[in-house]
């Protein structure tokens, strides 16, 4: 399974560490005496470009010059070095570590910044300039993701116009889509990305979806058979069409109104907190997991849109023999399906 890392400044380095010569942090070294992760687990480590998540001692005032308000660039630098030096070595068994910088950029106004200055698309790409060599520095196996935008394409493809390609491995993103995810334009959406990473990287990148997802209660009441075939379908469109990485939002429901009701579990906190010590699941969890045993180590080979236009489905292979997936969003109905001479 896949995991998202989340380091934060400000939780990490509350206090300004004093680093030895080849600046590593004295709590970088304690995580380093800690073991490895396990080889099945697989992660992605996300950084963010928020003002929010600057430490205190670190903090001078934001302009439009320095809109994270970071006193010196050499601090983050090194805070940064040293976050890779620990997740290169929990996440030593993966072949390529990946790594975001921003996190949903294109909101960057009032919804993370509160007041200006606000966050452009030219302060991604100068943000992916001065924090990428201090990744690649300590992690030669590093593989750079971006701009990790909430949906939005237009801007993903104003930052790779203003350079950001030369800094990314391949393109993240948060792609929520529509209440029924077949009316979100998601194999065209893909298609366009992939279009992107070729005009502008100069080859085909892999796409990661860290983010997506579909919440259970809607005006007060929970439909969880609903979100179950909503998140079904929804992912099975990320594997046909050939996301590299597709991650459910969220795990366990954090609130209690309606948008806290995207986990995959109940929350029995009394405040549906993000520190419950158990989980109670969901349908869609017993779906999901059902649906990544039949299409594990399957791989993309076709889509079947044109078999009959209210059916939605694809052709996967796995050990040479093919996987085909159908489904229906709108209706239940008997699917008939022309497979020829088969044992």
């Amino acid at each position: 399974p896949w995991k998202i890392e989340m380091p934060r400044w400000n939780w990490y380095e509350p206090a300004r560490p004093k680093l030895d010569s080849n600046g590593v942090s004295p709590q970088t070294r304690e995580k380093l005496k800690q073991p490895p992760q396990p080889d099945y687990l697989f992660a992605i480590c996300s950084f963010t470009n928020h003002a929010a998540e600057v430490p205190g001692w670190a903090k001078t005032k934001r302009t439009e010059q320095n809109k994270r308000g970071v006193r010196n660039l050499a601090e983050w630098q090194a805070y940064v070095a040293n976050t890779a030096r620990v997740n290169k070595h929990r996440y030593g068994h993966m072949k390529k570590r990946p790594y975001e910088l921003t996190w949903e950029p294109n909101l960057s106004g009032p919804h993370y910044s509160g007041k200006p200055p606000y966050w452009t698309a030219r302060d991604t790409v100068d943000f992916y300039r001065d924090s990428v060599p201090a990744i690649r520095k300590v992690d030669d196996n590093a593989l750079i993701l971006g701009p990790k935008s909430a949906g939005d394409l237009n801007y993903i493809e104003e930052t790779l116009k203003l350079g950001l390609g030369k800094y990314l491995d391949g393109i993240s993103l948060h792609l929520y889509s529509t209440p029924v995810p077949e009316e979100g334009n998601l194999p065209a959406m893909t298609a366009r990305l992939r279009a992107m990473s070729r005009q502008y990287l100069g080859r085909e990148v892999d796409l990661y979806n860290t983010e997506a997802g579909y919440h259970s209660r809607i005006n007060g009441e929970h439909d969880l058979k609903g979100q179950a075939r909503r998140l079904i379908r929804y992912a099975l469109i990320m594997h046909g069409e050939g996301i590299k990485a597709f991650l459910m939002f969220y795990l366990f429901d954090h609130g209690l109104d309606d948008y806290g009701s995207w986990g995959l579990y109940f929350n029995p906190r009394a405040n549906a907190d993000f520190s419950p010590a158990e989980l109670m699941p969901k349908p869609v969890a017993a779906a999901y997991s059902v649906t990544t045993s039949l299409l594990r180590g399957a791989r993309p080979r076709m889509h079947l849109r044109w078999i009959d236009t209210d059916i939605w489905g694809y052709v996967f292979e796995r050990d040479n023999k093919p996987v085909i997936a159908l489904c229906v969003p709108y209706r239940s109905r008997t699917i008939r399906f022309p497979v020829g001479n088969v044992l």
